[in-house]
């Protein structure tokens, strides 16, 4: 019978379990992801009575400072005479100007000079890390205990994204949507991602403007109304396109009984299809 120190043997449980500490692998999973489960939009849960008018408008999102004012003109009594048109209209003002302000003089000469025909010189280019991000069809998040499945209807796109604790090292080259890491952050999930390809922007104000593989995000999601609203603040950098940050704004109500579409690549793609 071997006799076993116990001094010696508890000395052996601290030095593993601070080793564990210290290797990633280690890690204990994430329990009770609160973000998990499916996502929609007002595009395709339209009936959800929580919407507010700015969601019907913002259904790709829009700018932080956009969406703040629209909620306010809807709020203003002053307003109350205005056709939602009217006020759409001022919202696309601010929106514009809020993304135009955003880029490198450059840029915006480049920018001035666009018409809406300029979104259809990559028609046929695949949605990269910004737009896969705020497109307007269901996601779907599932956690697992040392990643999360980001999953777009859009595009049958299924983005990975690393647990910030357990990841492995960057990648030597840039991947399609990029290399993301997570963490929990005083309740919100903080998604900051690198080593993103190129690809456009695809949202109205871009009218065929594409970020740089310089681009770096920082994605902040957080739940209100018990659970079931998800807002996601984006913020991107981008030295290449931007002067100054440009801080995205989008709602998703949970849908977890909705049924995702098949939706793979093709260049006929437009959300009317689903």
């Amino acid at each position: 019978m071997n006799n076993i120190d116990p001094i010696a043997a508890c000395c052996r449980v601290i030095v593993a379990a601070t080793a564990c500490m210290l290797i990633a692998g280690c890690q204990q999973p994430h329990t009770d992801f609160e973000f998990e489960g499916t996502w929609s939009t007002s595009v395709t849960l339209p009936d959800d009575p929580a919407w507010l008018s700015e969601d019907y408008y913002c259904f790709w999102g829009c700018t932080v400072n956009q969406m703040q004012r629209m909620g306010e003109m809807f709020d203003d009594p002053a307003n109350d005479d205005r056709s939602l048109e009217e006020i759409f209209a001022e919202s696309d003002r601010i929106g514009d100007t809020d993304f135009r302000n955003a880029l490198v003089p450059s840029v915006q000469a480049d920018w001035d000079s666009r018409t809406i025909e300029n979104n259809l010189d990559d028609i046929c280019t695949p949605y990269g890390y910004f737009a896969i991000s705020v497109s307007v069809m269901p996601l779907r998040i599932t956690a697992h205990d040392d990643h999360l499945e980001f999953f777009y209807e859009t595009h049958d796109s299924q983005r990975i994204v690393h647990w910030a604790d357990n990841a492995p090292p960057p990648p030597d080259e840039h991947l399609h949507f990029g290399y993301s890491l997570a963490r929990i952050e005083d309740g919100a999930l903080v998604i900051e991602t690198s080593h993103v390809g190129v690809a456009p922007f695809y949202v109205v104000q871009a009218v065929g403007l594409k970020h740089s593989d310089q681009l770096t995000g920082v994605e902040r999601y957080t739940l209100s109304d018990g659970g079931e609203q998800l807002d996601m603040v984006l913020t991107i950098r981008d030295p290449e396109v931007l002067a100054t940050p440009l801080m995205w704004h989008k709602k998703w109500r949970r849908a977890d009984d909705l049924e995702l579409v098949h939706h793979e690549y093709d260049c006929s793609f437009t959300p009317g299809q689903r």
